[in-house]
């Protein structure tokens, strides 16, 4: 059965008189399905950020936040502090300046959140801006009549919601751009239109400064796409094409490419080096992609943690890649990971749909398109779920394609119903299920004892300098240490304990600052007065 049957077909469930049906037939306007799920979503983002409470707690977590406080002061980095050794941390870098290593898309995002308030809501409204960004591709793929359910269903989904929306380390600005281009790609046909171009531009531009290599080959992907249509089929005449379709596009992304080449700059000193490469190139000795060898000289640390995390958790993690066995175990676990994300409960129904829905050769372009850059996302060493980001958009959409398609393989009108009710009771659960398990771990993570300790000290007098003493059982995704970007103005100054003479130096420097010891494994009390002691 085609799209075009799917699209003139009417399921019987919204063949039903009353409220169900008038809610179809408002929802059919893709504007308002749109709108609708963005509303929806930021309804649903906002609530949740304030019943959860969330908590930065990942390494990547502290250095995007990093970039947001450097962002909401009108900055991209600070000099390098005269004692900078005692704040080194992950993913952040000290020289030539002090900055996160990540590409500036979600510091951004965070920042704007923090000058409206708090951080968490720049993250809630990606979140909403991305789930709408789907249902717009959506839109031509799915009835008309499943408009408002499939915007339900997407401003509601509990795994972009609460795995990604509700931390400081999103994909869903990536998700949120490739919706964008990929929508535009699917509308140019078979006129190009101005604007399509320009949505493209700007969804090319958010995956470049958030996910840049798999956004690259998205973004390449899509461009041979067009030149196919040009060269081959034949489709535009050439002034067109260069005049509605390259040009207004291009000019977003040389925008958008310009301003990353400057924030490089303002960090680096060059524009052609990013704040991530010169991080792996001061600390990070092992590959990145499965193609790349292990530096030839180590870096030189100078915290045992941090050395540890590169010398041994680091290899041993990329060791058990190392045959083909392991790899392929090591990959399908990431697969699981990223169907448990996207799928959840709900739209694992849509699995009886699939096979209609792939019968649609007009189908076969959003798989292909959303397989590359997923790929690309398999290629590096390490399965992070917003490494799929680029691809999430458009797993979303036929995700959802599908879960229509099976219940219109249901042609009695009772199991519809039943369906119906089975989907709703798995959402339901599935959305449940994740907001109890990322509030419990809120309230009892060892983070939850760190921002326990900043806010006691912060209700006390005077400023404070805070030593990190860790154990030898110290679990080094547990990170302590990471400070605002002034930090000579903080409140709080976080530090690794050094030698004694050094670390007299930083107290010497705070000489007007309460000094105090933390250690994350004692049995004893978690913070005290600070006191050296020969280990």
């Amino acid at each position: 059965m085609s799209s075009q049957e799917y699209s003139q077909n009417t399921s019987l469930a919204n063949q039903q008189n009353g409220m169900f049906a008038r809610w179809s037939r408002w929802t059919e306007n893709p504007n308002v399905s749109v709108v609708l799920t963005f509303v929806i979503g930021l309804v649903v983002a906002l609530s949740l950020a304030f019943y959860v409470q969330p908590l930065p707690r990942v390494h990547d977590e502290f250095s995007y936040l990093l970039a947001a406080d450097a962002f909401s002061q009108m900055e991209t980095s600070a000099q390098t502090h005269p004692h900078w050794q005692h704040f080194e941390s992950f993913h952040i870098i000290h020289q030539p300046r002090y900055a996160s290593k990540y590409p500036p898309g979600q510091g951004l995002i965070l920042a704007a959140g923090n000058w409206i308030g708090h951080p968490i809501i720049g993250s809630c409204i990606t979140t909403a801006f991305a789930l709408a960004a789907v249902m717009w591709l959506a839109i031509g793929w799915i009835k008309k009549q499943d408009h408002g359910w499939a915007a339900l269903l997407l401003a509601t989904h509990p795994g972009i919601h609460v795995i990604w929306g509700q931390t400081y380390w999103s994909g869903c600005l990536a998700m949120g751009g490739s919706a964008l281009l990929v929508g535009a790609l699917f509308r140019m046909k078979p006129t190009p239109k101005i604007h399509c171009s320009i949505l493209a531009g700007i969804g090319s531009s958010l995956m470049m400064v958030t996910r840049p290599f798999e956004g690259l080959v998205l973004t390449a992907v899509v461009g041979v796409l067009l030149l196919y249509r040009l060269l081959v089929n034949k489709e535009w005449p050439l002034n067109k094409f260069l005049l509605r379709i390259i040009l207004p596009g291009m000019l977003v992304t040389a925008t958008a490419f310009g301003m990353l080449l400057a924030y490089n700059a303002s960090v680096t000193g060059k524009a052609t080096t990013f704040p991530y490469q010169l991080h792996e190139d001061q600390y990070n000795w092992n590959r990145i992609f499965f193609w790349q060898g292990h530096k030839d000289l180590k870096p030189e640390y100078r915290h045992e943690t941090i050395a540890s995390f590169y010398e041994n958790d680091v290899r041993d993690k990329l060791a058990s890649n190392e045959t083909l066995g392991s790899l392929i175990s090591e990959k399908l676990n990431f697969a699981i990971v990223l169907q448990y994300l996207f799928f959840g409960s709900t739209f694992l129904l849509g699995g009886f749909g699939i096979a209609p829905i792939f019968k649609d050769r007009n189908y076969w372009l959003p798989v292909a398109l959303f397989v590359v850059p997923l790929v690309a996302a398999f290629l590096t060493a390490w399965k992070n779920t917003h490494y799929a980001a680029p691809s999430a958009a458009l797993i979303l959409m036929l995700a959802v394609a599908c879960f229509f398609a099976a219940r219109d393989r249901i042609h009695n009108p009772l199991y519809v119903r039943l369906f119906i009710v089975l989907a709703i009771t798995l959402h339901i659960a599935w959305f449940a299920r994740e907001v109890h398990a990322v509030s419990t771990v809120n309230k009892l993570g060892w983070f939850k004892s760190r921002y326990d300790i900043e806010t006691n000290l912060k209700n006390e007098a005077g400023k404070d300098l805070v030593f990190v003493r860790y154990s030898d059982s110290h679990k080094l995704n547990r990170e302590w240490v990471y400070n605002k970007l002034k930090i000579d103005g903080s409140e709080i100054v976080w530090a690794r304990e050094m030698s004694h003479a050094e670390n007299q130096k930083l107290i010497d420097y705070f000489y007007d600052r309460n000094v105090w010891l933390v250690q994350p494994e004692s049995n004893e009390s978690l913070i005290k007065p600070y006191h050296y002691e020969v280990r």
